[in-house]
């Protein structure tokens, strides 16, 4: 994670999906285009061409195959984990089972639990690619794991359950202003394994109630200075396993919608700038929301979040921090423009976060969107939670 004062980041993209009748193909061309303003420095254009590719190759009453993939290719960035200017991603690829009430995949696979989709609650299935700077949507920078998947669904009640292995480093760079950066290798597969369980249901009153446990490793690594000689320094990457509790609460009454999300985090490595030794503390985490639809289809969503670590505040680093703010979303137009904005800040605004995003339906199966995100803080840690990089 790094230290910003402030910084730009702009994004354009186009998509074209064609799906067939049989085999449900998609193609999906995207134009990227990424600057950043960070420090007076002027804005850094970075164009490039991203296509993603999908298919549902088998596809029967039980069983059905699913894949998609990405290559990307930009005219000035080498994305980290190859060191070229180019990359190939496979986002999906599985197996997957369908009974009457349950199911069952097997594959790499991408998760969503729980409503925090940009802060640290129960969704910690899927690592995030650190070094993902084109994308601010969150499912966009998770990483595929190789899983078993079960789930099964009742009339009021599910029951989920996913086994996962860690089977790569985390990609992040490969030195910090010239220091060089030394990661973990990868646990053997018997104690690479991570484990996840969720139980729950919609109650008499109307709230859906979910609980969650999970075992696996951390996914916002520490970077420990370790000095290998009296002129020659490392940076280490420590990713301890950590135990989640957590718990999540959806209502809807008329046109409001609330949602509550709590975690409680055991042995998590504190997201230090530089620490010398390793530090390690358990944090509990509060994320909630209200969206209230009014105005002809006009959505705003009221957020708050808040933080609390065992451990001292110290320089670059807090152990307790909050964000309170707002989206907005509205379509125009008969839904061909969908407009929206957000805005969240500390309470004394050292740290905040704003964006805007227009996107144009021109087609039945197409869509155009330019999207930008400002962020400041005086730690680093909301652009380290978003994915976002110092360009």
């Amino acid at each position: 994670m790094r230290i910003y004062s402030g910084a730009l980041f702009l994004c354009f993209g186009f998509q074209l999906v064609a799906k067939a009748d049989l085999k449900s193909w998609s193609l999906a061309p995207e134009v990227l285009s990424v600057g950043s303003v960070s420090d007076r420095k002027l804005l850094n254009l970075r164009p490039g061409l991203g296509l993603k590719w999908g298919a549902s190759v088998w596809d029967s009453d039980q069983f059905s195959f699913d894949a998609e993939a990405r290559f990307r290719g930009d005219s000035k960035a080498k994305f980290v984990s190859t060191g070229k200017q180019y990359e190939f991603k496979v986002d999906k690829a599985y197996l997957q089972w369908q009974g009457n009430h349950s199911s069952a995949s097997v594959g790499w696979q991408k998760y969503t639990w729980g409503d925090s989709a940009f802060f640290d609650g129960v969704d910690f299935l899927n690592p995030r690619d650190l070094s993902e700077p084109l994308y601010s949507d969150d499912d966009e920078i998770k990483i595929p794991v190789p899983s078993v998947n079960f789930q099964y669904l009742g009339n009021n009640t599910v029951f989920q359950t996913v086994l996962t292995l860690k089977s790569q480093r985390t990609p992040v760079d490969r030195d910090f202003q010239g220091i060089p950066i030394k990661a973990p290798t990868v646990p053997r597969w018997l104690s690479s394994m991570e484990v996840g369980g969720k139980a729950g249901g919609l109650l008499k009153s109307g709230w859906d109630l979910n609980g969650y446990i999970l075992s696996h490793f951390e996914r916002v690594p520490q970077f420990v200075l370790v000095p290998k000689s009296l002129t020659n320094v490392e940076l280490q990457l420590n990713e301890p396993r950590v135990f989640t509790m957590g718990l999540t609460a959806t209502q809807s009454i008329d046109n409001f919608v609330f949602r509550g999300e709590f975690a409680q985090h055991s042995n998590r490595a504190v997201p230090d700038q530089g620490a010398i030794e390793k530090k390690i503390a358990s944090q509990a985490v509060f994320h909630a929301t209200m969206d209230a639809t009014s105005f002809k289809d006009l959505l705003t969503t009221f957020e708050f979040w808040r933080e609390w670590w065992t451990v001292k505040s110290t320089e670059g680093f807090r152990g307790e921090s909050a964000l309170l703010g707002f989206r907005l979303q509205k379509p125009v137009w008969n839904g061909r423009l969908e407009p929206s904005a957000g805005y969240l800040a500390s309470p004394d605004r050292s740290e905040t976060w704003a964006f805007a995003k227009l996107e144009v339906k021109a087609f039945e199966s197409s869509r155009i969107s330019l999207e930008g995100n400002w962020a400041k803080t005086s730690t680093g840690r909301v652009l380290a939670r978003r994915g976002l990089k110092n360009l």
